[in-house]
């Protein structure tokens, strides 16, 4: 994979909002915690502007949510049914003539998969609903080692020898790990 990758940005040439890579796993029920770890890197704020003449009610809703004009042939037995990492958080807003207010979008992928939905922006008494194609990748940390078992012979005493053990993160997120069982190597 590239050595760095779009995080939050809207990409103009393809028109679209991508989160970029996100850790898979997290629990989408602590979208409104206190835990800011999870508001860094599950969500992002958009200001929402009212630049009209009259006063704006906007419903906000993801596309994989809304009812489709033709009915959806039923789900066949063993496939998944369409489900949406993404939640909008408010649901509706008013604006005032040139007020400004916060929407936050959140992702939270389950699998190691790309994912789209849209966010659909519906206007009162504006027949023509402001859709807005979103994206994230869901990743699961990943990383290759050169040797699977280093081993180290017999050394005569005060002799010292080296071993490189080679670790490279071939995911697109950043990875933190550490030794474990330090504590209780041979002396």
């Amino acid at each position: 994979p590239p050595y760095s990758y779009f995080s939050k940005v809207l990409v103009m040439t393809e028109g679209l909002f991508d989160f970029g890579p996100i850790l898979v796993g997290k629990d989408p029920e602590k979208w409104n915690s206190d835990d800011q770890r999870i508001k860094l890197a599950n969500s992002v704020k958009l200001w929402i502007s009212n630049n009209g003449n009259y006063d704006a009610q906007i419903n906000f809703a993801l596309s994989s949510t809304l009812m489709p004009e033709e009915p959806l042939p039923p789900p066949v037995k063993g496939e998944p049914v369409h489900w949406s990492p993404f939640i909008i958080e408010p649901e509706n807003m008013i604006l005032k003539k040139d007020e400004e207010a916060e929407l936050t979008l959140w992702a939270f992928p389950d699998e190691a998969k790309e994912y789209k939905d849209e966010l659909v922006c519906l206007v009162k008494d504006n027949p023509n609903p402001l859709v807005y194609p979103i994206i994230c990748m869901g990743c699961k940390p990943e990383v290759k080692v050169d040797n699977e078992k280093v081993e180290f012979d017999r050394l005569l005493l005060n002799q010292t020898v080296t071993k490189v053990l080679k670790i490279k993160n071939v995911s697109r997120i950043p990875i933190k790990w550490n030794f474990t069982g330090l504590e209780t190597k041979p002396k």
